[in-house]
């Protein structure tokens, strides 16, 4: 018999790496969002109350109404399916349409 230790290698090493780090990742993410099924791409969830932000106005809206569930069925919808990763600053063709640029619009000749 043999006894010599087996020779190092990249690839056992690489395989044991994906093996440990693979779980520990998806553990770290998953305490962190608090879902264990965080890579799924279905979100369907129900909220306790909405409250929409809307022109300075606080607009709430009554669960076991028709536009409250309109209003869960569509974020639901939106959250749902493949992620974008979209830029969340206003552009020039978004900036004039803001509430504040309308006020100063209205009073420009």
């Amino acid at each position: 018999m043999n006894s010599e230790p087996a020779s190092p290698s990249l690839l056992k090493m690489a395989g044991m790496a994906i093996l440990v780090l693979v779980p520990i990742v998806y553990i770290v993410i998953a305490l962190n969002t608090g879902d264990l099924i965080w890579i799924s791409p279905v979100f369907n969830a129900r909220p306790q109350a909405i409250v929409v932000h809307c022109f300075g106005e606080d607009i709430g809206l009554n669960e076991g109404t028709q536009r409250f569930d309109e209003f869960t069925d569509l974020v639901n919808q939106i959250l749902s399916g493949s992620k974008r990763w979209d830029s969340l600053s206003l552009s020039e063709a978004t900036y004039p349409k803001t509430p504040s640029s309308h006020s100063a619009s209205a009073t420009q000749p």
